[in-house]
């Protein structure tokens, strides 16, 4: 009896068991695709050419052969938008919006990539004192950050992760007609500029009037000073004028006044003729 009462009770526990369904991980939810207008898709796919062109304009190889005309592409893809902007107003699609920040956000990456290249290009290859120069022209700008070739190359690296991935996603959804996700464009273009725009470590700022005083003597040569080719620096210009602070300040200065003096200015050994 015993074991008959054992066994109706592990029968029925097994068909309990059967009876439960299996625990369902939970899902995440599907993105929802959004209809983009026929015109919409038609002004996606040449914004994207004019982005295209622009790139080809103004990268490398347009810098190089001097086909960047920054004034005419502003002017391209202001119309563009003025009349997007226009239609927009009207459109019922419910992705047209979002396609359209897509597009802007592209586009804006795009621009910012090529600037830090460019500016990452020219800082690798200027002179000390032409860096220097720069620094000190984002000094009067008011910079947030201090200029130099590893900074402006480091923000052309955050910008290269960005801008293709917001180019791709847009011509993507201009092909299908459907806005599904701009594939973290919006949020990674937000990371690289608040990355850009982090504040250094404090670094005390050299008077503003000093700067102003020094900066026609960023490009200053010590050797074309001593043959009195190119004026004497004020000394308290050492203090932002790296290459100032490298040469002996005096001896400067009385090499300098030599080529002054009618036996030293006539020698061209000495003295460099003016």
């Amino acid at each position: 009896m015993t074991r008959n009462i054992a066994f109706m009770i592990l029968v029925g526990a097994i068909v309990v068991a059967q009876a439960v369904p299996p625990a369902r991980k939970p899902t995440k939810p599907r993105a929802v695709s959004k209809p983009v207008s026929g015109y919409m898709r038609r002004v996606g796919l040449l914004y994207l050419e004019t982005i295209a062109d622009f790139e080809k304009a103004c990268g490398y190889e347009g810098r190089k052969n001097h086909t960047c005309d920054s004034d005419r592409w502003d002017s391209t893809f202001s119309s563009l938008e003025d009349r997007v902007e226009i239609s927009l107003s009207e459109s019922h699609s419910a992705g047209d919006k979002l396609f359209w920040a897509l597009l802007k956000n592209a586009r804006t990456s795009t621009q910012l990539f090529l600037s830090t290249e460019a500016a990452c290009f020219i800082g690798q290859q200027a002179s000390p004192a032409l860096q220097e120069a720069m620094g000190l022209q984002q000094e009067l700008r008011g910079g947030s950050t201090e200029w130099s070739p590893e900074v402006a190359c480091k923000q052309e690296e955050a910008f290269l992760a960005v801008y293709p991935i917001c180019q791709s996603y847009a011509h993507s959804d201009a092909v299908d007609g459907t806005y599904w996700s701009d594939g973290g464009c919006s949020a990674k273009l937000t990371s690289a500029l608040q990355a850009n725009n982090q504040p250094q470590a404090p670094k005390p700022k050299p008077d503003p009037n000093l700067i102003a005083k020094c900066t026609p003597f960023s490009h200053g040569s010590a050797a074309r000073i001593e043959r009195g080719a190119e004026a004497v620096p004020p000394k308290e210009c050492a203090e932002v004028l790296g290459w100032l602070r490298n040469v002996d300040y005096d001896r400067l200065v009385t090499r300098h006044d030599q080529c002054s003096l009618p036996s030293f200015a006539n020698d061209p050994e000495w003295c460099e003729k003016k």
